[in-house]
């Protein structure tokens, strides 16, 4: 009976296939088979593009499925492995390569090398000159892919310092919201060209910034690019794309490199201005830290989405509060009634201290004038704020003194100018008022611009409402640092800590029917109500 033979191949990068690599190992298992009369399988094994610096073709491509087959015996018995040469096998350190080796003879399949001619069976193993044979060629296989890593190294090096020194483009790939062009082809080799912006996508990076800044989930972005067919900039819109543009420094114009050897072996520096950057320092940075802020302070998801998770404490207990719920029913209608309650005290390790959800929800927003509808809805065509403002009126005010020096220059008015000289006075009169208007809501308390928000919650249903009650409840952590509670029979007084320092104290009647709330002092919990501090606000 004939001998089976399996043919090997392997090449580790795609580039290789285009030249001769796949044609020289496919054609010589043929001649070796004709030669010692094997019969040569059907079944052949390739790894196309696989390294075998570190044995990839062994921990996931075809070599590990051959090894696999033949200790199951699923191959013809008495087999021998064709493959160019011991190299094609493994190009990693010695014993590495010598125990992968010894794994395909053990198992009783003998190796057949083409370029030594040389047939490797079970018994060298045993044989110092037929183990010093494959120690030997093993040697040289790591020997040539060190060399070339180092090479690989040394090049990749000169090229980050061309473009780190001389803004050299040395790759064509480059982020989408960017092209390259006037790129030409010298002796073989692109060189030249330069970044140039794609306009639309670079709008929609600073979308996605602007959403995650005003609290924004990536979730809930994922799904507004969905629902509004927004093109992707890549396969298609997912958390993990859209997480990768909010990480990704190339949006600061930096590239990070990676020092290659064969492989990434460590992060490099970073090339700072390789790209035209899209996105400032500090806007990156508050995206950054909207993150991290949404990060530690998750909530559970289900039907109804608590605005205050992980916001809101009870000192008596040394505890937070959590959102229950407590059936009930009327007129033989069950109802579900929402609570904060110490979560020590819902454990039964104290007294039970629970205050209505819906009660709390609308005295903090009541009181929260930081936050308002306009904050919530989707900002894609809300006005700017002041910082921008002030530099729109500050732009406006040097092209207004441009055009009147040169109307200096004409004995008599010129129609067109006075024209588009008033427009521009009207916008710088519009900006201003917008500026002053924005400056008022920052420095001093309007409860009459929180109740709109009250409202758009109440108006919402189904999916709309989840929606804006997540946006909400992440543009509250980027406002709230925590919320303490004490109760009495008659009221729940609310100690509301800002990040920026801020520090409101409110109080509400606990009863159902009494509706009073108002402002309250640490030092006797006396205060005042909420139409005698809208008085007090009135008188300025």
């Amino acid at each position: 009976m004939k001998r089976p033979a399996y043919s090997y191949l392997r090449f580790s990068t795609l580039e290789q296939k285009k030249g001769d690599s796949t044609r020289r190992q496919s054609e010589r298992p043929e001649g070796v088979c004709q030669e010692f009369g094997w019969v040569l399988q059907l079944r052949t094994f390739r790894d196309c593009g696989v390294s075998g610096r570190h044995l990839k073709n062994l921990k996931r491509g075809d070599l590990g499925i051959f090894l696999a087959a033949l200790k199951a015996g699923e191959l013809e018995p008495n087999p021998v492995l064709i493959l160019e040469d011991l190299d094609r096998l493994s190009r990693a350190k010695i014993m590495p390569s010598v125990d992968t080796a010894r794994a395909v003879l053990e198992s009783g399949c003998d190796i057949y090398s083409v370029i030594e001619r040389k047939l490797y069976t079970k018994e060298c193993l045993n044989d110092p000159m037929g183990l010093m044979g494959l120690i030997w060629r093993f040697y040289l296989a790591h020997e040539e892919s060190q060399k070339k890593a180092d090479r690989s190294r040394e090049n990749w090096k000169e090229k980050h310092r061309q473009a780190k020194e001389h803004g050299v483009i040395f790759t064509t790939l480059c982020p989408t919201w960017l092209k390259i062009v006037g790129r030409k082809k010298v002796d073989g080799r692109w060189e030249g060209g330069k970044f140039e912006l794609v306009p639309e996508r670079v709008e929609l990076v600073k979308r996605i910034f602007r959403w995650c800044i005003e609290g924004v989930g990536i979730q809930q972005m994922m799904r507004r690019l969905q629902e509004q067919k927004v093109p992707p900039l890549r396969k298609s819109w997912n958390q993990k794309s859209i997480w990768e543009i909010l990480k990704n420094p190339q949006v600061l114009g930096g590239l990070p490199t990676t020092i290659y050897g064969g492989e990434k072996l460590k992060q490099g520096e970073t090339i700072i201005g390789y790209y035209p950057p899209i996105i400032d320092q500090d806007t990156f940075n508050k995206a950054q830290d909207a993150m991290q802020s949404r990060k530690t302070k998750s909530g559970r998801r289900g039907s109804f989405v608590n605005l205050f998770t992980g916001l809101v404490h009870y000192p008596a207990h040394k505890c937070s509060m959590v959102l229950f719920t407590k059936p009930c029913s009327r007129n033989k209608k069950k109802f579900l009634y929402r609570y904060l309650g110490s979560y020590l005290g819902w454990k039964g390790q104290f007294p039970s201290a629970n205050i209505r959800y819906e009660r709390f929800e609308n005295v903090v927003l009541r009181w929260l004038y930081e936050l308002t509808a306009a904050d919530v809805v989707d900002s894609g065509n809300e006005t700017e704020g002041i910082e921008s403002l002030k530099a729109q009126r500050k732009l406006l005010e040097d092209r207004i003194t441009s055009v009147a020096d040169e109307l200096k220059q004409f004995d008599i008015p010129v129609p067109a100018v006075m024209q588009k000289l008033a427009e521009m006075e009207a916008r710088k009169t519009e900006l201003a008022t917008q500026i002053e208007e924005k400056a008022r809501r920052q420095t001093r308390p309007h409860l009459e611009d929180t109740q709109p928000l009250i409202e758009l919650l109440k108006a919402k249903t189904g999916d709309d409402l989840r929606d804006l009650r997540e946006l909400v409840r992440q543009r509250l952590r980027l406002l709230i640092e925590r919320i303490d509670v004490e109760i009495n029979e008659k009221r729940a007084y609310l100690t509301i800590r800002l990040i920026s320092g801020c520090v409101r104290r409110v109080w509400f009647a606990m009863s159902h029917d009494n509706q009073e709330q108002g402002l309250w002092q640490a030092a006797n919990g006396g205060g005042c109500s909420m139409e005698d501090f809208e008085r007090l606000m009135e008188k300025g």
